[in-house]
């Protein structure tokens, strides 16, 4: 596959990885597949849905009002609706309503963001900025950008460097553009919220801007020299001509994959779901396959350390994750301490839908949710226990295990990374997650009766293994920093196999 189709598919996956970061099910179907019906919508069904909209949220969530007063959310609607004067094109009516939905700071609670609409822009000849950032602390900078050269001629402004901070857009402060681009995105932290932007901001920026030829851009080089820089958009054709003629940067798939290096097995599980069919998403024939062959090879190869890279990793179930802790796992596990559900009509009906395809076990999830849901009247909570995994009985990893995270690991990889720490089954190296290990999930979806959007929820609490309800990602037990700009070579796990070279290989215990 040439560089250029590479980049592409990746970008693709991408979007699709984002529309994942999800708990549950719902995952796939909150993914926004209404056909693209231009025809606005009225002035009265934009409200209708604004309605059902703070309505379902309301009485689905469950904790609606964790980050924000009623009163925040009550101005907020007011405000949305007397905007509405008339009729609204498609795409207008979803980012009202995705605003809305976002209000909440819970990454779990939300529209998804329009990408078939980006899709079909682009394909259609359609051009954006041709940057990619990397977002630190709320300082933006250029970390991917392949538009070396100008094309308008007369134009005399310097070239952009990958590791110029952007200090202003448009002539506006960029802190100030982070908060405009954020209000679409449901995210609990700035640095959640970060790690999303990092992977639309083209695509968010041309929400905000339109098609435009040219976006000014006021930039900061390492050396303190500020200057003003107007970057041509380009569409995706010339973007991608562009970025076959550079030097391939290093850039994380999202294949499953397995290999030795160094005497290091490095296992990529890949997303926790069936990328193999996406028609049946928790089937795990495959997944569990490629588990059996590939410690299987291990294990005949005699490998004492082994890195789970958990990068990128947008997440699924843990019909997935927990076989694969159970292959190295030398107790007794749960991926969660507690997991307490808010009881709904929406959460149910949703349940419902599932088990309304082939014959589902009575000792099935979704079959215990479905009684607990007919024994809990609605805004009432139940907990649902979850049942412990047992170590595997034959053969089985002993060796050190390296759980390798970065801040764009989301969902059922923070859990099965939160889980890998608090049970001491392994070291976790890398960054630390954006994502929260302790979080407001299970997600399901409703949908709003005239645009057909659907509307992500979490309906349970789920509290960590150990016990620790504080809001926050997974923090490493060693840190490795991602670079601020891609190189050709995957620098973060160079740094992984050095760090563990340098440990004591004798200990038997993680550094």
């Amino acid at each position: 596959m040439t560089i250029r189709a590479t980049r592409r598919l990746a970008r693709t996956v991408q979007a699709l990885m984002l529309a994942f970061v999800t708990f549950g099910a719902a995952a796939l179907a909150s993914s926004n597949p209404e056909s693209l019906d231009q025809s606005p919508l009225t002035a009265e069904d934009v409200r209708a849905d604004l309605d059902a909209l703070y309505a379902g949220l309301e009485a689905a969530h469950y904790d609606l009002f964790a980050h924000r007063s009623r009163q925040e959310y009550d101005t907020l609607y007011e405000t949305l609706k007397a905007s509405i004067q008339g009729p609204m094109p498609r795409l207008e009516a979803l980012r009202l309503l995705q605003r809305f939905a976002a209000f909440g700071d819970v990454a779990h609670a939300r529209i998804d963001l329009p990408a078939h609409y980006w899709s079909e822009y682009r394909q259609g000849g359609g051009r954006a900025l041709p940057i990619y950032p990397r977002i630190i602390d709320g300082r933006v900078y250029v970390g991917e950008y392949y538009a070396r050269t100008r094309s308008e001629p007369g134009v005399q402004a310097p070239l952009l460097e990958d590791d110029d901070q952007v200090t202003a857009i448009e002539g506006e402060p960029v802190a100030a553009w982070l908060t405009r681009l954020g209000q679409y995105h449901a995210a609990d932290t700035d640095y959640m919220l970060h790690s999303f932007l990092e992977r639309t901001f083209p695509r968010d920026l041309w929400l905000e801007l339109g098609d435009v030829d040219a976006v000014t851009l006021t930039v900061r080089s390492k050396t303190g020299d500020r200057r003003v820089v107007q970057v041509p958009t380009m569409d995706s054709e010339t973007l991608s001509r562009l970025i076959e003629a550079t030097a391939p940067r290093f850039e994380l798939d999202y294949g499953r994959s397995f290999r030795i290096e160094g005497g290091v097995a490095i296992l990529r599980p890949g997303p926790f779901f069936n990328i193999n069919d996406p028609t049946d998403p928790w089937n795990t024939t495959a997944f569990l396959a490629f588990l059996d062959d590939a410690f299987t090879q291990i294990l005949d190869a005699g490998v004492v350390d082994l890195i789970i890279d958990l990068r990128d990793n947008p997440g699924g179930d843990n019909s997935f994750s927990d076989p694969l802790v159970a292959w190295f796992a030398d107790k007794p596990f749960r991926f969660a301490s507690y997991f307490e559900v808010r009881s709904s009509h929406a959460a149910e009906r949703a349940n419902a839908e599932r088990l309304a395809g082939p014959a589902v076990d009575e000792n099935s999830v979704s079959a215990r949710y479905a009684r607990a849901y007919a024994e809990t009247e609605a805004g009432e909570t139940f907990v649902l226990e979850i049942d412990e995994v047992q170590p595997r009985q034959e053969r089985r990893f002993t060796g050190r295990v390296w759980v390798l995270v970065n801040r764009r690991s989301y969902s059922t990889a923070v859990t099965t990374a939160a889980l890998i720490q608090d049970y001491e089954f392994g070291t976790i190296i890398g960054e630390p997650t954006s994502d929260f290990a302790t979080t407001y999930g299970a997600m399901e979806h409703f949908e709003l009766p005239h645009s057909g959007i659907r509307v992500g929820f979490p309906k349970a609490l789920i509290v960590r293994p150990s016990g620790d309800r504080s809001p926050g990602g997974v923090v490493p037990d060693r840190v490795i920093e991602t670079p601020l700009v891609p190189g050709t070579e995957d620098e973060v796990m160079a740094a992984a196999l050095r760090l563990i070279a340098a440990a004591d290989p004798d200990s038997g215990e993680h550094p």
